[in-house]
């Protein structure tokens, strides 16, 4: 994701991702579990559950996705792979456990996409490269971010309530 995005892109998910209705805290952590530029989110949902959160900019095209999970161990989920689980194989059992936003909310999975990223002349390319105006990529990003965290909301979080009420059983 071009720079000038993925700045917008993360200030708007902290911003919306700690406002009162959300309510997830960014977690400054060092995990072999994520990776660079990627950015995690924590909120207690019950005693024993922590629902997480990842934001991942896509390394090379103008896109991100969202990845939620849970952990009844203490700690960011360690799996060896996110997402985890196909949506409609979820054991909301399992100790651990990451699954796909865009799938959640769409039954595909899908990442947002910010821009084409596909050049297919010389001029896209060099549109590409060429330095956007911190206001052209507020335009671009915040709808897009806008989506996922209404996504979040809609399916996110009845899915981890899913969770947390199978743990408390």
């Amino acid at each position: 994701m071009r720079k000038e995005y993925g700045k917008v892109l993360r200030k708007a998910c902290d911003e919306g991702m700690a406002a009162a209705g959300m309510g997830w805290e960014r977690q400054a952590l060092k995990s072999l579990w994520l990776m660079p530029g990627e950015r995690a989110y924590a909120r207690r949902l019950s005693d024993s559950l922590t629902g997480w959160c990842v934001l991942s900019p896509h390394a090379e095209r103008d896109s991100f996705t969202i990845d939620i999970g849970w952990s009844r161990l203490g700690r960011f989920p360690e799996l060896g792979m996110r997402p985890s689980a196909l949506v409609a194989e979820v054991d909301f059992g399992r100790d651990e456990c990451w699954v796909r936003l865009g799938e959640l909310a769409t039954g595909e999975d899908i990442c947002w996409e910010v821009g084409t990223g596909v050049a297919r002349s010389m001029a896209d390319l060099q549109a590409m490269v060429t330095p956007l105006d911190a206001a052209t990529a507020r335009a671009r990003v915040l709808p897009c971010v806008e989506g996922a965290l209404a996504a979040l909301q809609a399916h996110g979080e009845a899915f981890l309530a899913e969770a947390a009420r199978h743990g408390a059983e």
